[in-house]
C-alpha cells in the first residue's frame, strides 16, 4: 500500500498540475496574440457583475458566505465585414475574483451604449476581447499548474526517502528487540 501512495498521490498532481499548466500556457499564448489583432469599433450592450456559485457552509444552516466567485460580463457588438458579431470577453483569462468591488472596476469602464475599440481574431472574428495582451489572471492556471507539479515532484522525491527511512528504523529496532532477547535468554 505504501508503495501504491507514493506513486499514486504525486503522479495525480502532476498529471493534474500538467493538465492547469497546458491551459494556462495556452491562455498566455492567445492573450500574446491579441496584441497583433485588428480592431474595430464596437457598441456596450450591457455591463454586470454576476455571482458564481458559492459553497455552502453546513454550520450555517446551508446558506452560502463563502466561496463566492464575481465576474464582470460585458456583451458588446462590433462588424467585421459587413458581419455583426456579439462578444462578452473582456480579456483572454476569465476566472472569478474574490471580491466584488474587483469585478466592479473592470465592468465600471464599459457603460451600455458606450463605443468600445474591439480587438478580433482575423480568422475568427467571434475570438475577440475588448483589452489586449496578459492579465494577471491570464497566468492563473499556470501558477496553479506549477504549484500542483511542484508538490507531486517533491513528494515522488521525499515519500521514498521516508519510506527507506521508516524501513531503516523498523529493521534497527527489530534487530535490537532481538539482541536484547538473546541476552536475556543467556
Amino acid at each position: 500500500m505504501d508503495g501504491c501512495w507514493t506513486k499514486l498521490f504525486p503522479g495525480l498532481f502532476l498529471v493534474v498540475g500538467i493538465v492547469f499548466a497546458v491551459i494556462g500556457i495556452t491562455n498566455v499564448s492567445q492573450a500574446g496574440r491579441t496584441l497583433a489583432w485588428p480592431f474595430v469599433e464596437g457598441k456596450v450592450i450591457s455591463s454586470q457583475v454576476i455571482a458564481g456559485q458559492p459553497s455552502r457552509n453546513p454550520a450555517n444552516n446551508g446558506a452560502s458566505n463563502h466561496g463566492v466567485s464575481y465576474y464582470p460580463v460585458v456583451k458588446y457588438e462590433f462588424s467585421v465585414d459587413g458581419n455583426s458579431y456579439l462578444g462578452d470577453q473582456v480579456f483572454v483569462g476569465r476566472v472569478g475574483m474574490a471580491r466584488r468591488s474587483s469585478a466592479q472596476e473592470i465592468a465600471g469602464k464599459y457603460r451600455p451604449n458606450q463605443s468600445v475599440t474591439v480587438y478580433y481574431d482575423p480568422v475568427s472574428p467571434s475570438q475577440c476581447v475588448l483589452e489586449r495582451g496578459a492579465q494577471w489572471s491570464t497566468y492563473f492556471f499556470v501558477f496553479i499548474g506549477a504549484g500542483l507539479g511542484a508538490v507531486g515532484l517533491l513528494v515522488a522525491v521525499i515519500a521514498p526517502i521516508g519510506l527507506r527511512a521508516e524501513k531503516a528504523k523498523k529493521a534497527r529496532l527489530e534487530a535490537y528487540r532481538k539482541s536484547q532477547a538473546a541476552t536475556l535468554t543467556k
